[in-house]
């Protein structure tokens, strides 16, 4: 045992694990994905996915017909418990309608150099909101396996129209002074 002890210690000290540095999506891993066991048996390096936050504000007030802002910001976690931004990744933002169990895509915004995105959407109804990131493994670039998904969302938000008069007449016409209609 205490040889065993002894050759993993030596394994950390001759191949320390490295880290990605804050701008890298590197997962943390050794120098070689495998190496052999004091028994000669393979043992793996587990990589440790970073991760990730993602908030998003859409504004109170909602009238059918016109595009609002839908904003936010995704953040990463780096290995030393920093939040910082993660640039250029694309999210899903869904909307799903009171009456039906489906969400749907309306917009892939993609984050800016500080981690911020902004899109304008039209609002048609009530509903409620989601935006995600890395939740489609089967989909998404390989460097988003490096991250655990996240996602932000809204309970159903109400929705007002607008109100207009388009006419107005008084009737019967002519009235007459002092006369009843």
């Amino acid at each position: 045992m205490r040889r065993t002890l002894a050759v993993a210690a030596a394994l950390a000290v001759a191949s320390p694990l490295t880290a990605a540095p804050a701008h890298a999506a590197a997962p943390l891993r050794g120098p070689s994905a495998r190496v052999l066991s004091p028994a000669g048996s393979p043992l793996d390096f587990a990589e440790q996915r970073l991760k990730t936050r993602l908030t998003m504000n859409v504004p109170d007030r909602l009238l059918v017909g016109e595009r609002v802002p839908v904003t936010g910001r995704l953040e990463r976690q780096d290995l030393d418990g920093t939040w910082g931004p993660l640039a250029g990744k694309h999210l899903d933002l869904q909307f799903n309608r009171p009456s039906s169990p489906d969400w749907n895509t309306i917009a892939a915004p993609v984050t800016d150099a500080n981690g911020y995105y902004s899109v304008q959407v039209l609002v048609v109804e009530n509903g409620a909101w989601t935006i995600d990131f890395a939740d489609d493994p089967a989909n998404f670039p390989d460097d988003y396996r490096t991250y655990e998904m996240s996602y932000a969302n809204t309970n159903v938000r109400q929705v007002t129209h607008r109100t207009s008069v388009s006419g107005f007449n008084a009737a019967p016409e002519p009235v007459g002074p002092r006369s009843r209609p």
